[in-house]
Order: structure tokens, then C-alpha cells, then sequence
């Protein structure tokens, strides 16, 4: 068992994540709401996504993600 275990759920975190924004950019279109606010709102929240997950990947890309995620003591 490897510690890439653990990006696993990141990944689903992710993915809801998505499917969310794109829900309400749907929701934004459909429903006729399309004002400064809803706007700005959800280009903030898109940007905090976007900054989150580069800050993921800056901070964990000298992780070797072959160690194992727990060590047997004998």
C-alpha cells in the first residue's frame, strides 16, 4: 500500500468540486441570473480552486509517492 493511496480522494474532492462549478455556471445561464455579482462571485470561487490546486501540486511535487503509507516496525 503506497502512500499515492491518499490522492484518491483528492481526486473525488476534485471532481465534486467540478461537477459543482459546473453546475451553477449552468445554473447562472439557465436561470437568467447573470449580474455583476453572481459573476464575480464565481470567478473568485473559481479562482480560489484554481490556486488550491496549483498550491497541491507545487507543495507535493517532491513527494515520492512510492513510499509505503505505513511503516512495519519489527
Amino acid at each position: 500500500m503506497s502512500l499515492s493511496l491518499l490522492l484518491i480522494p483528492y481526486a473525488l474532492v476534485v471532481a465534486i468540486f467540478i461537477i459543482f462549478t459546473l453546475i451553477n455556471i449552468y445554473h447562472i445561464a439557465n436561470s437568467a441570473a447573470m449580474t455583476a455579482v453572481s459573476f464575480t462571485v464565481t470567478f473568485f470561487i473559481l479562482a480560489l480552486g484554481v490556486l488550491t490546486i496549483y498550491g497541491t501540486w507545487y507543495l507535493l511535487q517532491n513527494v515520492d509517492w512510492g513510499q509505503p503509507l505505513l511503516y512495519a516496525y519489527s
